[in-house]
């Protein structure tokens, strides 16, 4: 392991950099951009299989899902999911959560175009992303419903809450409990959602709590 002075992005191309220093050299991960979008790609498939498993297990699509953004390959397969057939007609909502302290698809989505943003701390570290993947970027602009950012304190209360009811889930898979509350607590974004009174809300946690 190397640890990289700087933020994710820095880590990202100096890993970038390494792989293509030599011939028996891969890089494997999600962050896509020009150049190198197979291996994203084929991840992006993989995380399908996550939200295909829910639908078999509720034996409906859901009303809303709220899922968590670092770079936003997840979300891409989310929306990618609910926006083709067979599922291309049906409601499902797909609603974006990122840490506020690194909400670079929701800049993205305000700006219009991919926005990259500097980030800070946050316990929220698997999502402390500053740049949206080159891939999910269009699908998650034409395809995902809403989009809000949470600080730490909210993801904090949300896991506390979680572990309450029996679930481990730390900040990064907590915050999706914490927006999908900031956006149905607010009347005008809960009304946007359009959802039915008895709504079926899925959250994507991608975080167990620490063992010890």
């Amino acid at each position: 392991m190397v640890r990289v002075e700087g933020d994710y992005d820095d880590a990202v191309r100096a890993a970038a950099h390494h792989a293509t220093a030599a011939d028996d050299r891969a890089l494997v991960q999600d962050t896509a951009w020009e150049g190198y979008e197979d291996v994203p790609g084929w991840i992006v498939e993989g995380y399908r299989t996550m939200v295909e498993e829910v639908d078999e297990q509720l034996g409906r699509r859901p009303d809303l899902v709220a899922v968590p953004v670092g770079v936003g390959s997840l979300a891409q397969a989310v929306v990618s999911h609910y926006r083709t057939a067979p599922h291309s007609f049906q409601t499902t909502r797909v609603l974006s959560v990122e840490p506020d302290t690194a909400a670079c698809l929701l800049a993205s989505l305000r700006d219009g175009t991919p926005t990259s943003v500097p980030t800070a701390g946050t316990v929220m570290a698997g999502m402390n992303c500053g740049t949206v993947s080159a891939l999910a970027w269009p699908v998650l602009r034409d395809g995902c419903d809403a989009a809000v950012a949470v600080t730490d304190e909210q993801a904090l209360t949300a896991s506390r809450d979680l572990r309450e009811l029996g679930v481990s889930s730390g900040p990064c898979g907590a915050a999706t409990l914490a927006g999908a509350r900031a956006a149905l607590d607010d009347p005008s974004r809960r009304a946007d959602l359009a959802l039915p009174p008895d709504a079926v809300v899925v959250l994507l946690s991608t975080e167990g709590l620490d063992a010890a």
